[in-house]
């Protein structure tokens, strides 16, 4: 920084000695040289905001962040005030970055975006600012754009409801274990019946479910050899609006094996993933 030094002459009149005599005096200003610093701003805030939202959910996330110059006009020119301001960004993690930085901030102001996703995952979020510096018309350098943030982790995930069991008929479900009738499934009187054990997954988050996820399905005693099984597939679902009934055809032979009241299906999660 440039020190430069101004003598400042005053000239007094002196009205008793004489009203012509002039008394010369001399004054030292000191003057600091302003000079036009002109950085980016610094890495902004860890964006911050929810961690697990479901597919289509709308997620609001947050970030703030600072410029050095500011600092280093109040400090040493004793600036009022934040004279850079900020504009912002997202990159939201799934190849979708904010075509455009946000209008401008204050410094330390908090900047916030709603986001959603349409596929399940997991996003890493960060934030990028960008400086509006003052005095460019003075000469000084134009906006400069900094280091992108930290990363803030965001698991997307589809609306699962509660588990829940379907009783179904026995010849229904030897169909699904053995479709091809390879093995010679044994057959049983219809009025015997299994429970499947699964729940349902709207995968779109429009609030009608999609599918129905099968976990396991139980026999009634004497029934087979074993009473349980593992039984990891998933089943669409036909949805009636008329009657707010969901059909499902389990072993894939064009007719409904089950219809289930929507009032029946338990409270949507959105953890069983």
């Amino acid at each position: 920084m440039a020190i430069h030094s101004l003598y400042i002459y005053v000239h007094l009149h002196k009205e008793k000695d004489s009203p012509t005599q002039k008394m010369e005096r001399r004054a030292i200003v000191t003057i600091k040289k302003f000079d036009f610093v002109q950085r980016p701003p610094n890495k902004p805030e860890t964006p911050y905001g929810p961690s697990k939202l479901h597919v289509n959910e709308l997620g609001k996330v947050t970030t703030y962040g600072t410029d050095p110059d500011n600092t280093y006009y109040q400090e040493n020119y004793n600036v009022k005030g934040t004279p850079d301001l900020i504009r912002f960004r997202f990159d939201w993690g799934d190849g979708r970055i904010d075509d455009q930085f946000s209008g401008v901030h204050m410094e330390n102001y908090e900047y916030s975006e709603h986001q959603k996703w349409s596929t399940p995952g997991e996003y890493k979020v960060k934030a990028q600012a960008k400086d509006e510096p003052a005095w460019t018309d003075w000469g000084r350098e134009g906006p400069k754009i900094g280091k992108w943030s930290d990363k803030h982790l965001v698991k997307v995930r589809y609306i699962f409801s509660g588990n829940m069991d379907i009783s179904v008929s026995s010849d229904v479900i030897f169909d699904m274990i053995n479709p091809d009738n390879t093995n010679e499934p044994i057959e049983t009187n219809d009025t015997i019946y299994s429970n499947i054990t699964g729940y349902f997954i709207d995968i779109d988050g429009d609030g009608i479910w999609d599918i129905f996820h099968i976990t396991n399905i139980t026999f009634p005693d004497n029934v087979i050899d074993y009473n349980q099984i593992y039984y990891d597939q998933d089943y669409q679902t036909q949805y009636n609006p008329e009657d707010h009934t969901y059909d499902i055809d389990f072993n894939s032979d064009g007719t409904t094996d089950a219809s289930v009241n929507e009032d029946d299906i338990p409270e949507p999660q959105t953890t069983n993933a």
